[in-house]
């Protein structure tokens, strides 16, 4: 789910609405991680808090933009993978 209310079904569309975005930005944009936490709920399975930072976005106050992103990571055929992705506004 993007910060617009979208979902994305498939790696296909992901990686389309990541390329998309990334254009929509000037070069000197950048996006910055900072994981602020994660769980194991099972064995195989982890939930991790992520906040994003887009740097140097004049469009944003103080040219930054933030979002909070949840990411439900499984384990499948002997690596990790994206479950599910939710993005979401971290002042909400």
């Amino acid at each position: 789910m993007t910060l617009g209310g979208e979902f994305l079904r498939g790696r296909p569309a992901i990686v389309a609405a990541h390329r998309a975005n990334r254009a929509r930005y000037g070069a000197n944009v950048r996006m910055v991680t900072r994981l602020e936490g994660a769980r194991a709920i099972t064995n195989d399975t982890i939930v991790a808090i992520m906040r994003l930072e887009y740097v140097n976005d004049p469009a944003a106050p103080n040219g930054i933009q933030v979002a909070r992103l949840t990411l439900t990571m499984a384990r499948r055929g002997g690596g990790w993978v994206i479950a599910q992705a939710q993005a979401s506004n971290p002042s909400s």
